[in-house]
């Protein structure tokens, strides 16, 4: 029974299936330092190991192996890779959902006829966003607030673009561009 891989895969860079399976690899760190370099890997099988029941397994290999299909004869799906990414990296996470559009916003209850208007300059933009804020008696509002408070109108106003693939061999070169302008203009009469 294998119980350490220790510089074993080192030089396997190109490496896609790997089946350890029935062994008595323990160490999670130990484990992820050797796979680190196989980033070509998609199948790998540590079924009946002891480091399966390791706290953090499954989200260690998955985020660190972004080739992997298959884990311990399970295909692996989006959402086991973003709850991976979660997990790993919850200051990512923090990040994400905040600029992103996974940021829930609460709508506005109701308007309130003392707000006044502050423009924000300190974001890059050319363009000035406006923040809305109720004026009351002790206008200690911080500057995080404020700019949360920016950042919620600015995700309000903001609109979901969908992108696509191009095609650049549907766009005439400069050659067929100057024939079909050529052509528009016999067919055009003055």
């Amino acid at each position: 029974h294998i119980s350490n891989i220790k510089g074993s895969l080192s030089q396997l860079k190109n490496l896609r299936i790997l089946h350890l399976q029935n062994n008595q690899i323990s160490n999670l760190d130990k484990l992820a330092y050797e796979l680190r370099h196989l980033n070509a890997l998609e199948d790998l099988n540590l079924f009946d190991n002891p480091v399966t029941f390791a706290h953090g397994y499954k989200s260690t290999i998955i985020d660190l192996l972004p080739k992997l299909r298959v884990l311990d004869r399970k295909t692996i799906s989006n959402a086991n890779r973003t709850e991976a990414f979660n997990d790993r990296h919850p200051d990512r996470k923090k990040v994400l959902n905040r600029i992103g559009f996974a940021y829930h916003l609460e709508p506005k209850q109701e308007q309130n006829p003392l707000e006044k208007r502050i423009f924000f300059s300190s974001l890059p933009s050319t363009t000035k966003s406006t923040v809305q804020i109720k004026e009351n008696n002790q206008n200690d509002q911080s500057n995080e607030q404020l700019l949360n408070e920016a950042v919620r109108n600015r995700a309000l106003r903001r609109s979901l673009t969908e992108y696509s693939q191009f095609d650049w061999n549907k766009i005439p070169v400069g050659a067929e561009k100057r024939l079909m302008e050529a052509e528009n203009a016999v067919t055009q009469p003055d």
